[in-house]
C-alpha cells in the first residue's frame, strides 16, 4: 500500500508549503503589528508562489524524479510552528523560524532546475528559488537591525 505522505504530486506539495508558509507569516504580521507590512508582504509573496506553481502543468513536473521527504519534513515542521505561532514568542524566535524556513527551501533544493524540465519550468522554479532567496536576505536584514536595535 502507498504511503499517503508520499502520493501528492511535487505540484501539489509544493503548494501546500507555500501556503503554509504565507499563513505562518500572516499570522506573524498579526502577532508583531509594529511589523505587519513585512510580514504581510512576505505572506502575500508566498501566495503568489503558490499560484505559480499552480501554472505548471501536472506532466511537466512529473517527469522528474522526487523525494518527497524533504518537503514532507518541512510541511510538518510548518504544523507545528502554526500551532505555536500565537503563543509568548517574540520577534527574535519568529525571524528565526521564518529564516530557518526559507534556508531550508533552498538547501534541500525545493525549486531546483532539472535539465529535462522544459522551458517554463524551468522559468518558474528559477524565480521561486530566487525569490525565496530574497525572502531569506530580508529577513536576515531585519534579523540583523533587531539584534543591533537591541530588541
Amino acid at each position: 500500500m502507498k504511503n499517503p505522505r508520499t502520493s501528492l504530486s511535487l505540484m501539489a506539495l509544493l503548494v501546500i508549503h507555500e501556503d503554509l508558509v504565507g499563513q505562518l507569516y500572516d499570522a506573524f504580521a498579526k502577532k508583531f503589528p509594529e511589523h505587519e507590512e513585512f510580514w504581510s508582504t512576505l505572506a502575500e509573496e508566498e501566495v503568489h508562489h503558490a499560484n505559480l506553481v499552480c501554472t505548471l502543468e501536472l506532466k511537466a513536473l512529473g517527469k522528474r524524479k522526487f523525494n518527497p521527504n524533504p518537503v514532507l519534513n518541512s510541511l510538518d515542521y510548518l504544523r507545528v510552528l502554526l500551532a505555536n505561532a500565537q503563543q509568548d514568542l517574540s520577534l527574535r524566535i519568529a525571524l528565526m523560524w521564518a529564516v530557518q524556513i526559507e534556508t531550508y527551501m533552498l538547501e534541500n533544493k525545493f525549486f531546483e532546475v532539472d535539465k529535462q524540465d522544459d522551458a517554463k519550468v524551468k522559468r518558474v522554479l528559477g524565480t521561486l528559488a530566487a525569490e525565496t532567496k530574497a525572502h531569506a536576505e530580508r529577513l536576515r536584514e531585519l534579523q540583523s537591525k533587531i539584534a543591533h536595535a537591541g530588541g
